[in-house]
Order: C-alpha cells, then sequence, then structure tokens
C-alpha cells in the first residue's frame, strides 16, 4: 500500500500599518494571479499619474507568456490535470511529457506494461504495478539526455535511485501531488548533478476547510481488447491482470490559520491469474528406468527430489 502525509504551517509576520496610498496616482489591483511552484516569478507594478478615483487592474490573462526571470525550459502539470488526465495505472509519472522539451509518446506494450524508450536500463510500470513499482522511471528524454539522466524530487528531497539513474524509488499517488514542475534545460546549478530532465514534485497540503477523496477502479480482462498484430507468427494479447485499485485523501486545518495536514492512502490487490507453460519434467516411469542400485536410482529416490523447471529428461505429462 501507499501512504503520504505531510503537515504544513503558515507563518505571518507582524502587522505593520500600511502607509496612505498617495494623491495623484492610479491604484493598482492584481487578481488571479498565477503562482507555479520552484518557479522565480516577479510582478513589476509601476506607479502612474492619474486621479485618485481610477484604478488598473491585471489579471492572469494579461500576465506574460514568456518568464522573464531565468532561462529554465519547461512546464508544469497542475492537480486538476493529474486528475482529470488519463494516466495508466495512475501514474503521475505518465504526464510527464506534457511539458515543453519533455519528449515521450507515453505507449504501453500489447500486456499493458509501458513501452519504455530505447536505451531505457530501468523502465516505466508494468500492467498492475502503478505507483508500486520499486523503481520506476518516467519515459521521457530532455536537454539531449536519455531517461536514465533525469532527476527526481519531492518537496526539494532526492528521491532518485543510487543504482539506477533517471528513477525515482518513491512513486507518490495522484491525490497527493499539489503540481508536478518539469524544467527541462538550462538549470541552475543546485540540479547539475543530471543534465536530464528535472521532475520536481509538490505535495498536496490541508486548508482551512476539510475536504478529501475516495476512488474505486476495477481492472477486469473482459474489459481489456487484444491488440491487433503482435508480429510474425505470434497469437495477439491482452491485459489479463485482474485487480481493485482503491484509495482516498483527507486534508483539513489543526490550527486554523497556522497548522495544516493532509492523509492520503492507495493500495492495490491484484488476483490474477498466473500464466501456464509446457516444459519438460521427470515421470515415474522415467524415474524407474534406473537400474536398482545405481548411482542414478539412488539420486532420483532421494527423500525430497521433485521435478525442476528446464530439466529436458522425460515426457511431459
Amino acid at each position: 500500500m501507499g501512504t503520504a502525509f505531510t503537515i504544513s504551517r503558515v507563518w505571518r509576520p507582524a502587522t505593520t500599518p500600511l502607509a496612505p496610498r498617495k494623491r495623484g496616482f492610479k491604484k493598482q489591483v492584481f487578481d488571479d494571479v498565477l503562482v507555479e511552484a520552484e518557479q522565480t516569478q516577479a510582478i513589476n507594478i509601476t506607479l502612474q499619474v492619474g486621479d485618485v478615483t481610477q484604478s488598473v487592474t491585471v489579471s492572469a490573462e494579461l500576465a506574460p507568456l514568456l518568464d522573464t526571470e531565468n532561462a529554465d525550459g519547461g512546464g508544469s502539470v497542475n492537480a486538476e490535470q493529474i486528475q482529470k488526465l488519463p494516466s495508466f495505472g495512475r501514474d503521475p509519472f505518465q504526464l510527464l511529457q506534457l511539458a515543453p522539451g519533455a519528449f515521450g509518446d507515453g505507449a504501453r506494450g500489447s500486456g499493458g506494461n509501458t513501452q519504455n524508450l530505447p536505451g531505457t536500463t530501468v523502465g516505466g510500470t508494468n500492467s498492475s504495478d502503478g505507483i508500486f513499482k520499486t523503481e520506476n522511471g518516467g519515459q521521457v528524454t530532455a536537454n539531449g539526455a536519455r531517461t536514465g539522466e533525469n532527476n527526481y524530487t519531492i518537496d526539494g528531497v532526492g528521491m532518485t535511485s543510487v543504482s539506477w539513474g533517471g528513477t525515482a524509488v518513491v512513486t507518490p499517488n495522484e491525490d497527493s501531488i499539489k503540481e508536478i514542475r518539469i524544467v527541462t534545460d538550462n538549470y541552475d546549478a543546485e540540479y547539475g548533478r543530471y543534465r536530464g530532465a528535472q521532475v520536481q514534485i509538490i505535495s498536496q497540503n490541508g486548508t482551512n476547510q476539510y475536504h478529501g477523496s475516495l476512488f474505486l477502479k476495477a481492472h477486469r480482462p473482459g474489459l481489456d481488447a487484444f491488440q491487433k498484430y503482435n508480429g510474425p507468427g505470434n497469437a495477439v494479447v491482452r491485459d489479463d491482470n485482474r485487480y481493485n485499485d482503491y484509495g482516498g485523501s483527507v486534508g483539513g486545518p489543526i490550527l486554523r490559520n497556522k497548522l495544516f495536514a493532509f492523509f492520503s492512502y492507495e493500495t492495490i490487490k491484484n488476483n490474477a491469474i498466473g500464466s501456464t507453460a509446457g516444459g519438460w519434467y521427470e515421470t515415474p516411469e522415467f524415474r524407474a528406468l534406473a537400474s536398482s542400485g545405481s548411482n542414478a536410482a539412488k539420486f532420483l529416490s532421494f527423500a525430497g527430489v521433485a521435478p525442476a523447471t528446464g530439466h529436458r529428461c522425460g515426457r511431459p505429462q
């Protein structure tokens, strides 16, 4: 099962009286200004001469599309997009390709596993492990680097595997994410260990209002389609996994306006039927062929001896 728990606190400086607005200048109001995590932003304010009855309102639609504060390239995937856009296995890393400069096709194999990009060491999620994959490699390339050169952080803490670069040892569930910032080139020296995409995950936090969610995903073979082609001489296949993926989240205040908490939970119950295959195994008839008293007879009659897969000595029953 996967869980995420965060506690956030708001620091408020001592209240100081605001200086009265100077006469002869226009009033300026800033509404709906977009603030993105892990990104340097600025709002330039210019005092304009005018009557005290005049005002200027700046909305998000008038904000510049080009980031002039730094040379970073990339984009963000917010919580609403994570909840509404399809991501196989509820894996948020399936959406990294939405950022400008992050290249990936999000392809899946015939059995539902991630179709990894060329040069990938440890790939993305499989058909039934989702966020529980031990080391999860998002299938995007950036800045001319391979997938193994991507870096993952959660709230500034490094989550990239020390054994396999480009993979995250923790994959947060979708409900626990507030925003994912993907920096694809020209990033600061603080991210200099990896030259690929910088995947910066911001955890969800509680607010002054209690809120939560519940979900259930039922995965059944009967709802899965067979792929149209599986190469010459191969039969068409489908994802035959049978599992339930369910969980929920809750967040709210501990001390109103000061201390908040958020908790999320997700688990998978997989009842998939194992695959079957043919092989060569020892049979009682085969063992009876050994001469009495021979070393072969002693070996075949040893207590605990059982057929082992892969031994080509006898006919399958």
